[in-house]
């Protein structure tokens, strides 16, 4: 690894809005050199770790999930998403809002609705513009 012995560490946990571990996350560090990027793999807790880093560069950390679409999906969704359209009861979070935007437009719309209830009735097995795990 790049800078053995420099001594400095980037460290941290993968969670869900409401604090749930999220394991499998491929968390990549990236920096300005050749060796980069580096990645590591959370376990069921969670957690990342690089060490020896070395000082005085510009790193960038990002994750990666594929895998189940449908993971935490149901027509409840559906029911609280069209409530926000109809402007009957906004999302009242960020992470909601970014879930219910299932076609990465940027905003929360009918077609938004229209790929759920297809990945929900089983008709696709995926969202195609968008991943199945999304993290800021």
């Amino acid at each position: 690894m790049p800078g053995a012995g420099a001594g400095s560490r980037i460290a941290g946990s993968v969670a869900t809005s409401v604090g749930q571990s999220v394991n499998n996350v491929i968390v990549s560090l990236d920096a300005n050199i050749v060796e980069y990027p580096i990645s590591a793999t959370t376990p069921v807790n969670g957690t990342y770790e690089f060490n020896a880093i070395v000082n005085g560069l510009n790193y960038e950390v990002s994750a990666n999930k594929g895998g189940d679409y449908i993971n935490g999906v149901s027509t409840l969704d559906l029911v609280m998403i069209q409530r926000h359209i109809l402007g009957i009861q906004s999302l009242e979070s960020p992470y909601k809002l970014i879930a219910a935007d299932a076609n990465n437009d940027g905003k929360v719309t009918a077609s938004d609705l229209t790929d759920l209830r297809k990945l929900i009735l089983g008709i696709t097995n995926t969202l195609p513009s968008n991943e199945s795990w999304r993290f800021l």
